[in-house]
């Protein structure tokens, strides 16, 4: 499969902080098992388990880089048959969670978070607008709020894959900044 394809399947978590509503596009592998019920597979389980059990411990994870004004509002689940055919919907869950974090979100902030993957591959989870300072570089082990976040992707119940489809199996590096487009997009002062 291609390295920029999301297929076989991502989800996509909506979520607000800052008083803005993003959107993550996360790689997952889906399968449709006994029930008509959508898996997810995790690293160390080509088994898995349901998606809507499995998927929230991500966002338990997050938690804490975003605080209890920030909002994960809801998550899509879609598949694809082929790098280069159209995303199918396949489901929906309410998560409707709030952050637990302490602090004010940075507005216009950024923080993107490298992986390698088990293929070689490169995997970048970017937040936008949470508990994070700018101009940040650090290099593992993370310390919070970003700590519980590496822990899970790293973790083997973890279902977030790179987009070449392998693991995430190393923490390369963090860095936070000043995201311009957010900013002339939200019409924040610099």
């Amino acid at each position: 499969m291609p390295n920029n394809s999301l297929a076989p399947s991502f989800i996509k978590l909506f979520y607000t902080s800052n008083g803005h509503e993003h959107i993550m596009t996360i790689p997952v592998l889906a399968y449709l098992g006994i029930g008509d019920i959508w898996f997810l597979q995790e690293k160390a389980s080509s088994v898995g388990r349901a998606w809507t059990v499995s998927f929230p411990e991500f966002i338990t994870a997050m938690r804490p880089a975003f605080p209890p004004s920030d909002t994960f509002v809801s998550a899509e689940l879609w598949t694809m048959a082929s790098p280069t055919a159209d995303p199918i919907f396949r489901e929906a869950q309410a998560l409707g969670t709030l952050g637990t974090g302490s602090g004010t979100d940075l507005a216009n902030g950024q923080a993107s978070m490298t992986y390698r993957s088990s293929t070689g591959g490169l995997y970048r989870l970017i937040l936008l607008e949470g508990l994070f300072p700018v101009n940040l570089k650090d290099a593992p082990p993370f310390v919070a709020p970003f700590l519980a976040i590496d822990t899970y992707v790293r973790a083997t119940t973890s279902v977030i894959f790179a987009r070449d489809g392998g693991n995430l199996i190393a923490a390369i590096r963090l860095l936070t900044k000043t995201n311009d487009t957010l900013r002339k997009k939200f019409l924040l002062d610099a």
